[in-house]
């Protein structure tokens, strides 16, 4: 099977250049507990604001030829902490060994994958050892991952490396990218104390039992029907209303969403995040197409506000205004595990 993919950029993303300091549709609003209840679609925002420094060199290949070729890497959107890369790749989509992209703080350390170079692997980001998102409606081609413990206004250089099963490996060139400064301001959705509201299903439950941070955390274990091995779930809480300040252009194109989860169980490779805001109850706004770690710790996720969708189009400050009305997490979570949400934040 041939096959060829890629990911189109719609949005600039926003960054400061102060110093920085160094630290690490289908209607999805009715699922019920057990029920598949899978988004249909992905975005393809970013932005592609990407300085390309290939040197003779970056793309050699001492092994056998690769039957899968990837090209075109760059960033699509950034945070302070994170930075989502996306490629295109063309080739035999069964004979894929998996991605390894290379980051770092100089193009040289990048090449050589040495010094302050770290490699994101399967084991840090599983979607890189397959080549579609694992229970979706319509399969996606993985053409994109994101790499988080990054330092706030930093100019990131990375390198994509694919490996076929006959050992032929195909190389990008080093290209550029940067996170966007660190915030100064938050509006805290949860923190320990009990949201205004409910959640769906009932049993997403406030718990102490290993919260990220603080005391509580949500909780939620999962049911799935039929003797199911795992079942597409929305833990939402809904009319929490939390107000949110104005944001001018500016403080929105900083603006993100910041939730921690942590799950055990097999990984949620198709997941989804959205807000709803005041009385766009019935217009939710997403970022779908993401992979989960399960790996019985948390990971802390940031997205952007302006990469948010909704069937009306993408969130804009005067929606953000309205003050948010809930908050969801979606994913395919193995029968029996343990899902739990904890620190969640508008920060800018």
């Amino acid at each position: 099977m041939h096959w060829r993919y890629s990911i189109l950029s719609l949005v600039v993303v926003a960054c400061s250049l102060s110093a920085c300091t160094r630290y690490g549709f289908g209607d999805r609003r009715t699922a019920t507990t057990g029920q598949d209840a899978r988004p249909e679609t992905a975005p393809t925002d970013g932005a592609r604001d990407i300085a390309d420094i290939a040197t003779p060199g970056d793309l050699t290949n001492d092994g056998p030829p690769a039957v899968i070729a990837i090209s075109t890497l760059a960033q699509d959107w950034a945070t302070p902490n994170t930075i989502r890369w996306s490629w295109q790749v063309d080739g035999e989509t069964d004979k894929l060994a998996g991605y390894t992209l290379v980051v770092g703080l100089s193009a040289q350390d990048v090449r050589a994958s040495q010094g302050s170079a770290k490699r994101w692997d399967v084991q840090q980001n599983p979607e890189l050892g397959v080549f579609q998102l694992a229970g979706v409606q319509g399969n996606q081609v993985i053409t994109g991952t994101i790499t988080d413990l990054l330092a706030p206004d930093t100019v990131y250089f990375a390198q994509l490396h694919v490996t076929d099963t006959a050992g032929g490996t195909s190389s990008t060139t080093v290209v550029q990218g940067r996170t966007a400064r660190a915030a100064n301001n938050a509006v805290v959705l949860f923190s320990d104390d009990d949201t205004q509201g409910y959640s769906i299903p009932s049993t997403l439950a406030l718990s102490s039992r290993r919260p990220y941070q603080g005391k509580f955390c949500y909780e939620y274990v999962s049911i799935c029907p039929n003797t199911k091995p795992d079942c597409w779930e929305n833990l939402r809480r809904q009319d929490i209303k939390v107000a949110l300040p104005a944001l001018d252009a500016a403080s929105f194109a900083q603006a993100y969403f910041e939730v921690a989860v942590g799950c055990n169980g097999k990984h949620s490779y198709w997941s989804s995040v959205w807000l709803t805001f005041g009385s766009l109850q019935n217009d939710f706004f997403s970022y779908e197409g993401f992979t989960i770690r399960c790996n019985d710790g948390y990971r802390l996720y940031q997205f952007p506000l302006r990469v948010l969708k909704s069937k009306s189009g993408s969130l804009n400050a005067s929606d953000a205004a309205d003050g948010v009305s809930e908050f969801n997490v979606g994913g395919l979570w193995t029968a029996g595990a343990t899902v739990r949400l904890d620190e969640l934040r508008i920060r800018w």
